[in-house]
């Protein structure tokens, strides 16, 4: 190889270690409001009130309709206006029909709109355990972040969905995904907990543009 190759591929690397270390000046993140920063101690008291006595909820009972109730107080004190979604639900999978009457519950934290965020866990728990960090963290987190951006400027609308029968086989998500006349206005998709997944085309759709946090 000529000499001049050696002293470009030189310089090549020289301009790229260059570029590398100057790099963070470009891409440094945004600077924290430290007046509204995520509260972890109002989260935890959030998920406290949620849960109540800690009893497992499962979907469709009585304990999950007790949640949803001090949910929808919770958001309601938040000055969101929550809307319930009463449906009923299926999926199938290894050979299995699993059914339940789920409510969703969602509130937009802008104005509505086309294109949207939206943050997505769910309130239901197995029937064995009280769901706490499965997914009512999530939920906690949910409202915080709600709360927290509830007095900001917004470029694209911000909607919050709290699914039900998540636990017994997405329900809740699927029901949304492919009943929510609101499923049509999400762009993309900040997911909590749940993991979007239906059968159908919209719902494909709408998991490709699906972030797992």
């Amino acid at each position: 190889m000529s000499k001049k190759y050696h002293i470009g591929l030189i310089s090549l690397f020289l301009l790229l270690f260059l570029v590398f270390l100057i790099r963070p000046v470009f891409v440094s993140p945004p600077s924290i409001d430290t007046a509204n920063r995520f509260d972890t101690a109002r989260a935890f008291d959030s998920l406290s009130r949620l849960l109540g006595d800690e009893r497992p909820h499962p979907v469709d009972s009585a304990a999950n309709d007790d949640v949803r109730e001090r949910l929808i107080a919770e958001i309601r004190s938040m000055g969101f206006k929550p809307m319930i979604r009463d449906q009923f639900s299926c999926q199938t999978g290894r050979g299995n029909v699993t059914c339940a009457r789920v409510h969703n519950v969602l509130f937009w934290v802008s104005e509505p709109g086309p294109d949207a965020v939206m943050l997505a866990s769910h309130y239901d728990s197995v029937p064995a355990g009280p769901g706490a960090s499965d997914d009512g963290s999530g939920v906690a987190s949910s409202l915080e972040i709600a709360r927290l951006l509830k007095s900001h400027d917004f470029n694209r609308p911000f909607l919050v969905l709290i699914t039900d029968g998540e636990e017994a086989g997405l329900l809740g998500a699927k029901a949304f995904v492919g009943e929510d006349p609101l499923a049509s206005q999400i762009g993309a998709i900040v997911n909590m907990r749940t993991v979007v997944h239906v059968s159908d085309k919209q719902a494909q759709r709408a998991r490709s543009r699906c972030i797992n946090w």
